[in-house]
């Protein structure tokens, strides 16, 4: 019997029913009524906190079981690819030769303590390192899970992207009409691929057997495909913020901006250090926040939200990978998804698109000057 609608009850009916129970002892109804009566005077306000908390429970449990299910579905995928690629490396699909230790090595997923000095650069990830591959199974460790899989799907699937579609979304019939925009138009397309593919390569083999050696040239493609980007991407953009005034103030501008774009090149490539890298663009993208208030001279051009844009979002994105955020909250959390690296590398692929919109904008304006 329910107690909680006792209401529906006179008490006589209550203490009949409770008596046909069997082992039931007549003199045990004076210990009922008093609990019974206590459950008639519950409030309405107490049964509504009580729902309140069955809600929230409700809830909490759907979040456990949505936050358990992420996680097994994310081992399940990590432990199948790693299952095929381990007992079936290179040429293992055709053999029923065993793995040597050598190759069961190269894709086991190394702990920060594990790995090279040159490699540990995050003391926040803690797991899903790779280390001690050769060239093939650098290749093939793009097909199972660890620390670096979403910085290389995320600027692999970019470059693809840009390289198929971007070119697409040009005004080509504007363009071909006069040098100026062909050559601005062709820079453009350059710049908005090669870091993409600089960025891929850096990640997928940074982890090659041969060690600080390889690292640095790695470092120093991705290094270069990022100045690409940051120099040669811009000079549509800085010259157009320039267009208006006359010619002597343009020939000085841009020959600064391409002085302090071979500066940064120095700075970044060829004199190296993690403190340079980091600031070494930091003149680039000064001169690029003044090219933007330039163009408030000019009545022609108001395509501000994505030239702010472009460069607001590279700049979150350092921060945030410059104070490891947010795994320095919760070292080992964010190991294989959403890490500081991740979430930069997410944020310069928007930035990218607000790059290419500014410049289609340009070259339709350019294209009236000219």
């Amino acid at each position: 019997m329910n107690l909680g609608c006792c209401d529906c009850y006179d008490e006589s009916s209550l203490k009949e029913n409770i008596s046909l129970r069997p082992g039931f002892k007549r003199h045990q109804l004076n210990k009922i009524q008093p609990s019974t009566r206590s459950i008639q005077s519950v409030d309405s306000s107490t049964t509504i906190n009580y729902d309140f908390i069955h809600i929230r429970s409700i809830f909490q449990l759907i979040l456990l079981i949505y936050r358990r299910l992420i996680y097994t579905s994310i081992r399940i995928y990590y432990n199948l690819i790693n299952f095929i690629f381990r007992n079936s490396l290179v040429d293992q699909f055709r053999s029923n030769e065993p793995c040597t230790k050598e190759q069961e090595q190269a894709f086991y997923n190394y702990k920060f303590n594990d790995i090279p000095e040159h490699l540990k650069f995050n003391p926040f990830i803690l797991e899903g390192y790779r280390s001690n591959l050769n060239f093939k199974q650098s290749l093939l460790s793009f097909f199972y899970l660890h620390n670096e899989s979403t910085n290389i799907y995320s600027h692999a699937f970019a470059f693809l992207y840009f390289l198929i579609f971007m070119p697409k979304n040009l005004p080509w019939n504007i363009i071909n009409k006069n040098y100026q925009c062909l050559f601005f138009a062709l820079c453009h397309v350059f710049s908005t691929i090669a870091p993409w593919f600089g960025s891929t390569v850096y990640h997928l083999f940074m982890n090659h057997r041969n060690g600080q050696k390889i690292y640095n040239k790695l470092l120093a493609f991705d290094v270069l495909a990022i100045w690409i980007t940051q120099s040669i991407g811009a000079l549509l953009p800085v010259y157009m913020s320039v267009i208006d005034f006359n010619f002597t103030f343009k020939y000085f501008y841009m020959t600064l901006y391409v002085l302090l774009a071979i500066r940064s090149l120095y700075d970044v490539l060829i004199v190296g250090g993690r403190m340079r890298r980091r600031f070494g663009f930091s003149s680039l993208v000064f001169m690029r926040f003044v090219s933007i208030y330039l163009r408030t001279y000019s009545n022609k051009i108001n395509n501000y939200d994505d030239l702010i844009l472009q460069e607001l979002y590279p700049i979150i994105g350092a921060l945030v990978s410059a104070f490891r955020i947010p795994e320095i909250f919760s070292p080992g959390t964010f190991d294989l998804f959403l890490n500081s690296h991740n979430l930069m590398h997410f944020l310069v692929v928007l930035a990218t698109f607000h790059l290419h919109s500014s410049a289609v904008t340009d070259l339709i304006l350019l294209s009236n000057y000219v």
